[in-house]
């Protein structure tokens, strides 16, 4: 841009006035106040999806194991992989995570039941593991047990 001062000399300005860069700050800022709540509830659903997918691998272990062995894996602790089940799933698939740990339960009774639980105090997560489940999953204060049918 070229401005001619009063004298007849022509200055060049280059560059943004003050102005104009908090206005386009502003409207980043509106921009990102809108989008940080949809952002929020897209990374809570991405978690949700991999705690159900961690909770299949374990339910499609078990009914493996079941299938082979014809029993069900025995009883483990929360985050403990149950003693044989280890061969049924993936190399270096862990039952403990940042945000929940995995608990195979072995309930017994006739018909025997089984299920996946996932621990976690972050009850958004547990809830939205609850809508992407739907049927079969139970709640029980932070736990949220998934039955292997």
């Amino acid at each position: 841009m070229i401005v001619h001062t009063s004298k007849g000399h022509s200055t060049s300005r280059s560059g943004f006035s003050l102005i104009e860069l908090l206005i386009v700050v502003t409207i980043i800022s509106i921009v990102a106040a809108i989008a940080q709540p949809q952002l929020h509830s897209v990374l809570l659903k991405a978690r949700a999806a991999d705690a159900v997918a961690d909770m299949n691998v374990v339910r499609v272990a078990a009914l493996t194991f079941q299938g082979d062995q014809s029993a069900w894996p025995p009883e483990a602790g929360v985050g403990t992989v149950p003693t044989g089940l280890a061969a049924f799933l993936p190399d270096n698939f862990s039952f403990t995570h940042e945000e929940y740990t995995l608990d195979y339960d072995f309930y017994g009774g006739i018909p025997f039941m089984a299920g996946v639980t996932m621990v976690t105090t972050n009850s958004d997560l547990g809830l939205a593991v609850i809508d992407l489940i739907g049927k079969g999953v139970t709640n029980t204060g932070n736990k949220y047990s998934w039955i292997i049918d």
